[in-house]
């Protein structure tokens, strides 16, 4: 699924991302990375930006950029 799909208060594990190199560099610098986990916290009320938890860091992703991110939803037991 895509990370503009995960809903607030729900994890998932970062699967793969489809940026430029330099974007995803960037964003790898801050925490992004593939196998980390990452929760939705909320959405501006428009809908952009999209604020997610990762890594213990407050991360906000634009729409555009947050739905190249593929995440595999974490289910609680």
């Amino acid at each position: 699924m895509k990370l503009t799909q995960l809903t607030p208060g729900r994890r998932a594990l970062i699967t793969s991302m489809t940026l430029p190199q330099a974007i995803v560099i960037r964003l790898e610098a801050l925490g992004l990375r593939v196998g980390e986990e990452i929760e939705c916290v909320r959405t501006a009320p428009l809908l952009d930006p999209i604020e997610y938890s990762v890594g213990g860091s407050l991360i906000a992703l634009r729409r555009p950029d947050a739905a190249q991110i593929e995440v595999a939803l974490i289910t609680d037991p």
